[in-house]
C-alpha cells in the first residue's frame, strides 16, 4: 500500500470528478490490514445535481463489503 494516496481522483472530466479517500488501518480482532475507502463525487459545473445513484453489493471472495 505504499503507493496509495490519502485522496485520489479516479475519474475526471469537465463536468464531474469521482475520487476516493483511503485510510489503511490494522484490525486487531481479525489480525489483518484493512482499508477504509470513501468515494466522493464532485460537481464541476454550475448546474445543480438533483440526484445520484450508486450501488455496490459486496464481494465475498475479496472481502469487499459496504
Amino acid at each position: 500500500m505504499s503507493c496509495l494516496k490519502e485522496k485520489s481522483p479516479l475519474f475526471e472530466n469537465e463536468a464531474i470528478q469521482i475520487g476516493m479517500f483511503a485510510t489503511p488501518f490494522f484490525d486487531y480482532v481479525a489480525r489483518r490490514g484493512m482499508l477504509k475507502a470513501i468515494l466522493y463525487f464532485g460537481n464541476k459545473t454550475t448546474k445543480l445535481v438533483n440526484s445520484i445513484e450508486v450501488s455496490f453489493s459486496g464481494d465475498r471472495n475479496t472481502c469487499l463489503f459496504v
